[in-house]
């Protein structure tokens, strides 16, 4: 069960890395495609390291290095997506600086996570997080700690701009709903981030922590603890790869139930609007009253005709009953 949730969010972020790739031609902003991209390749490669098969697989090769190899994987993502919020933020000369500031900072925690883990050789073969080992090896705290901090600046970053900018998209649905939901996505990742500060805490100081200590996952939501290395991570993920894809495949799935719509509301309208029209041929806003057999295509433009010729035939009716 756990490789399943794993392996689909993993699988379903690599569509998403496919679906902006194929976006990225009819965008304007390109470099923001390509930084999405990377996040949600990142993102796949996680996830996929984090499944229990690939992770004993690892094992075979060094213990823990599934563990490792996923959490840079995690910062990698971090990188893209901070990179990606300064682009947004601020101009070319004021964002280069900064992202090549957060690259060599990136650098240095990529190689001092490494030499953390290693440092803390040899690790015992396990799955799920280190438990018990930061208090048996301290030097894993900074491992830790960097992963925490590194993720959460942009995760916060992405709260606050993404609900920011929902305010704006007013005009625009699913690039607003996007917005939303990936504000909702990351604030699951402070959550889940808040959550493992507590829980490393609990086991450096030997402290009982509210959802247990040191655990084995057995399903994605036992132990509790498991619910939030797990299920709220994956959730996480899974609500911002939807939330960065919607604006591209929102309106194409719309179409269909839009067209529906239409033609239910113009079978509707029409015994009306030819009722007015026989009784006000010049509220026909078409030089032909017989214009209103569009095309499919053109249902859209003709409901909107009809509402104003519908409001048209109102005014006049009641002009017609009460001329004084």
């Amino acid at each position: 069960m756990i490789d399943a949730v794993f392996l689909t969010i993993g699988s379903l972020a690599i569509l998403a890395a496919v679906i902006k790739t194929a976006d990225s031609g009819r965008s304007g902003h390109q470099s923001g495609q390509y930084l999405l991209i990377v996040v949600f390749v990142a993102l796949a490669m996680a996830c996929f390291l984090l499944s229990y098969t690939a992770q004993i697989d690892a094992d075979h090769l060094y213990p823990q290095l599934g563990r490792l190899l996923s959490n840079l994987s995690v910062l990698i993502a971090a990188f893209a997506l901070l990179t990606l919020q300064l682009t947004i933020s601020y101009s070319p000369a004021d964002a280069y600086p900064r992202i090549r500031r957060r690259f060599q900072l990136l650098v240095v925690s990529l190689i001092v996570m490494a030499v953390s883990f290693m440092t803390a050789a040899p690790l015992p073969r396990r799955l799920g997080d280190f438990g018990i080992l930061y208090r048996t090896r301290p030097v894993l705290l900074i491992y830790i700690a960097i992963y925490i901090a590194f993720l959460g600046t942009p995760l916060a970053e992405l709260l606050s701009l993404s609900w920011r900018y929902a305010q704006l998209a007013r005009e625009r649905r699913y690039l607003r709903l996007g917005l939303r939901l990936l504000a909702a996505g990351s604030m699951l990742g402070l959550i889940y981030l808040a959550e493992k500060v507590i829980y490393v805490i609990a086991e450096a100081a030997a402290l009982q922590s509210p959802l247990g200590t040191d655990y084995h996952c057995t399903s994605p939501v036992a132990p509790a603890q498991c619910g939030f290395e797990i299920t709220l991570t994956s959730t996480a993920i899974l609500i911002c790869v939807i939330g960065a894809t919607l604006p591209v495949w929102g309106p194409i799935v719309a179409t269909p139930l839009r067209r529906r719509w239409r033609a239910r509301t113009y079978a509707r309208l029409e015994p009306l609007w030819a009722a007015l029209h026989r009784a006000f041929p010049q509220i026909a806003l078409a030089e032909d009253p017989s214009s209103h057999a569009y095309q499919r295509s053109e249902l859209g433009f003709l409901l909107y005709r009809w509402v104003i010729e519908l409001l048209d035939g109102r005014l006049l009716t009641s002009l017609a009953r009460h001329p004084n």
